[in-house]
């Protein structure tokens, strides 16, 4: 999380939702720090949710991105963790099938991560520095959000109809965030698979 002492406004930042962008760009700023806090399974690191005492007043705002982009992010992230421990890479399917069982981060939806929480505003990854400007009326230099795989949707076209339902329904509370218009909902997931 990123505390902005003279917004008094703390930016919820949840993996894979260019974090470490803007912890770079915005700590620069005066009266604004990048706050270490405890995730959901107790490990200190920026992804926490636990606010400190002192900063409970000020307004909470959230940084979110399209869930497919985000998990395909995840899947990414997964695989080069697998590789730097010398182990093979696994599909985008076997990734799906075993995501539950991993770490948090790569199964819990920016919902469910934000729970509790009273956030009162969104800045969306994929228009960070105009949202950035629009809520906070913060003119930030930032990089262009890294977005790869612009053509996501075919990412998932090896996906059976089944498994997209399945994780239509693990990603809906994060569609609600503005990105109706890019789930794979399951009629689209029935086209993907021609009917099948």
């Amino acid at each position: 999380m990123i505390i902005l002492n003279d917004l008094e406004t703390i930016l919820l930042t949840p993996p894979r939702t260019a974090s470490f962008a803007l912890h770079t760009a915005l700590c620069k700023r005066p009266n604004t720090f990048w706050c270490m806090s405890i995730d959901p399974h107790g490990y200190q690191n920026r992804y926490g949710t636990h606010i400190p005492h002192e900063f409970k007043s000020y307004r909470q705002v959230l940084v979110v991105r399209n869930p497919y982009t985000r998990l395909l992010g995840l899947f990414d992230e997964y695989n080069r963790y697998l590789i730097g421990n010398q182990k093979k890479p696994i599909t985008l399917i076997e990734f799906l099938d075993h995501r539950k069982s991993l770490w948090w981060r790569y199964h819990w939806n920016i919902s469910r991560w934000v729970q509790g929480m009273d956030v009162t505003g969104m800045i969306h990854v994929e228009s960070y520095a105009a949202d950035l400007k629009r809520v906070l009326g913060l003119s930030i230099r930032l990089p262009k959000p890294e977005i790869s795989r612009s053509k996501w949707m075919n990412d998932f076209k090896c996906v059976d109809y089944q498994r997209l339902v399945d994780l239509y329904h693990d990603l809906l509370p994060d569609v609600i965030y503005g990105y109706d218009r890019k789930a794979l909902t399951p009629l689209i997931a029935k086209m993907f698979n021609h009917g099948s």
